[in-house]
């Protein structure tokens, strides 16, 4: 989530108070593999999507619990450049390996606190929502205590991270839609189309030229 250099490292104003990590935002990455491509672990695993969950290292914030890789955005990055830098950071994961589909922001935004104007304002959390084809390997960095790809029904047993918890069953519905059967994840043109996706997702949604335009550059750094 910390890494010296970048000009988003740094504290935003939160609500009743409190503060947040990231002075234009943060975001995380939601990476799940389809069920028909999940690796051959024992039953019931493999009968079902795994999703990629970070152990948090406790000297980060809520620290020993679980939720997503991600971090602060950096002022030149929308969200989902923003994810998946932390998440290549945070787990050796190159964005190369996974397919973006959609976006939530599932957090703020806030206002400037006129008591604290040292802190940024506006703050929001976006979690950007990915498939890969199989359960990637990683390396864990220090903010890290473990990463492990967790089965779908699991990972609310976990111990997570109180906003994670609070959004998962928003998430869950969208991974729904996304990975509607066990032929895999729909086509993101499908799942932009689909009129049975809620307006509140349609209106979270990314472009996809903008997802397709955004990844070559980002691999170029």
């Amino acid at each position: 989530m910390h890494t010296t250099g970048h000009d988003g490292d740094g504290w935003a104003a939160g609500p009743g108070g409190t503060t947040r990590w990231g002075r234009y935002g943060a975001a995380g990455l939601l990476l799940v593999v389809p069920v028909d491509t999940a690796p051959h672990h024992p039953a019931p695993d493999r009968r079902e999507p795994l999703v990629l969950l970070q152990h948090r290292s406790p000297h980060t914030a809520s620290g020993d619990t679980w939720g997503l890789p991600g971090g602060a955005r950096n002022s030149d990055e929308d969200v989902i450049a923003a994810a998946l830098r932390e998440t290549e950071e945070e787990t050796g994961i190159h964005p190369a390996d996974v397919t973006v589909h959609t976006t939530l922001q599932t957090a703020g935004p806030y206002p400037a606190d006129p008591h604290r104007p040292e802190l940024a304002a506006n703050w929001t959390y976006t979690v950007v929502i990915a498939t890969a084809a199989t359960a990637l390997p990683t390396v864990a960095n220090e903010e890290s205590l473990a990463l492990s790809w967790i089965p779908l029904s699991q990972v609310p047993h976990r111990n997570l991270l109180p906003a994670f918890r609070e959004s998962w069953p928003q998430l869950l519905q969208i991974l729904t839609e996304i990975c509607a059967d066990s032929s895999g994840c729909l086509p993101v043109n499908k799942l932009l189309a689909d009129p049975a996706v809620p307006a509140e997702y349609e209106s979270a949604t990314p472009p996809l030229e903008r997802i397709n335009s955004h990844r070559p550059t980002f691999m170029e750094h």
